[in-house]
């Protein structure tokens, strides 16, 4: 889940990590403590079939449901640290149904930062960080601008 989050994000296919987001989320939704199971099924939703078919011996939670938060928040922002460079470098894309995301003590090394991020019109967004002496770079991954030049 972790990869395909990030990969996602890593190629700039935007699109498809909005409706994964929006699907893991609502599935959280469903459980107690929006803890996500190990188990879901992949199987299209209907009238008939409106959640996610659970596993009925999974476990909650598991190592890569609890995780899997984490990566899709990373992917959505493409936030890639540099602890070295005292940096983190970022290409946010919000979806439509998620208008603002605040992260805080994000850790890079030993610092600490605080990110907000709000889409604004036409899908831009602005991004304002607080917090240690850490670089708040906007870039898009290598992949992302070599995707886009090829459209």
């Amino acid at each position: 889940m972790r990869s395909r989050t990030l990969g996602l994000a890593r190629y700039g296919c935007w699109k498809h990590l909005h409706r994964l987001a929006e699907g893991m989320f609502s599935a959280a939704a469903l459980f107690t403590e929006h803890r996500l199971p190990e188990v879901l099924s992949g199987l299209p939703r209907d009238n008939a079939h409106p959640h996610p078919g659970v596993y009925p011996d999974s476990c909650s939670p598991q190592a890569w449901s609890a995780s899997a938060v984490v990566a899709l928040i990373q992917a959505l922002l493409a936030l890639r640290p540099a602890a070295p460079l005292r940096a983190i470098f970022v290409d946010p894309h919000l979806p439509e149904w998620l208008p603002d995301l605040a992260l805080e003590g994000v850790r890079v090394g030993g610092r600490t930062v605080d990110l907000t991020v709000r889409r604004g019109r036409g899908g831009r967004t602005s991004l304002r960080a607080r917090g240690d002496r850490i670089a708040v770079i906007r870039r898009p991954t290598l992949q992302a601008s070599a995707t886009r030049r090829r459209s």
